[in-house]
C-alpha cells in the first residue's frame, strides 16, 4: 500500500479523484491545474474490488491507464481505455 500525504482541501481531493475516474471536475470543467508545479498534473487512484487490484492512472492532456493485478488494461486510446473502465464498473 502506497502513503498518500494530502496537502490540499478535501475538496480538492474529491476533485482529482472526480477528475481521475471520469475526465471532468464536479464543476463539470476538463481543464485541471496543478498549482505546484508547471501545469502537469497526474492522478492515479488504485482499489481492490472481487480480489483484484486496480489502478486508474490519469495524466492532463496526456493519456488514461487501467491496470489490472499489475497487467496493463488499457486501449490504445483514452477512449478505448474509458471503455474498458466502464466495463469493469
Amino acid at each position: 500500500m502506497r502513503k498518500v500525504i494530502v496537502t490540499a482541501s478535501y475538496k480538492a481531493l474529491l476533485e482529482s479523484i472526480v477528475w481521475c475516474l471520469t475526465g471532468e471536475t464536479i464543476r463539470g470543467t476538463r481543464d485541471v491545474k496543478n498549482y505546484y508545479t508547471d501545469g502537469d498534473c497526474t492522478v492515479s487512484i488504485e482499489f481492490e474490488k472481487d480480489g483484484k487490484i486496480y489502478e486508474i492512472t490519469r495524466n492532463k492532456g496526456k493519456s488514461l491507464a487501467l491496470t489490472v493485478d499489475g497487467k496493463d488494461c488499457s486501449g490504445k486510446e483514452t477512449e478505448q481505455t474509458r471503455a474498458v473502465v466502464r466495463i469493469r464498473q
